[in-house]
């Protein structure tokens, strides 16, 4: 006696934990791709606050040496979402020299971030 079997394809059981596999996997790509996404923007904030920072850093080094945002103290001044603030100190260890602290910050998710650029002043003759 011949036995008809039809044992081709999947069972639904198999075909149901296939599923829930492929749609684990998904949710794990798709939380991966949301972090990728949130760090991204995280660093163009960063890079956009120091390429700022830097064009202002150019733009006070620019300045001659008794220029009135160059005098000793902090200045500060707004740009939209960024703000600046520089410290200018005399140097006591170089002549002519002033030592210029520059920050910028702005506020993401309620926090305060920075970049922080330092450099000399030389009263060029």
């Amino acid at each position: 006696m011949k036995y008809l079997t039809q044992d081709k394809g999947f069972s639904l059981l198999e075909v149901l934990i296939a599923v829930t596999i492929f749609a684990i996997g998904l949710l794990a790509v798709a939380s991966m791709q949301l972090t990728s996404v949130k760090g991204n923007f995280s660093a163009r904030n960063v890079t956009e606050a120091i390429t700022l920072g830097q064009v202002k850093a150019e733009e006070l080094y620019t300045l001659s040496y008794d220029h009135s945002a160059l005098t000793a103290g902090t200045h500060t001044q707004a740009l939209g979402y960024y703000n600046y603030s520089w410290t200018v100190v005399d140097d006591d260890v170089l002549n002519n020299t002033k030592t210029i602290t520059l920050d910028v910050r702005y506020t993401k998710n309620g926090l305060t971030k920075q970049a922080q650029i330092v450099m000399a002043k030389p009263d060029i003759i």
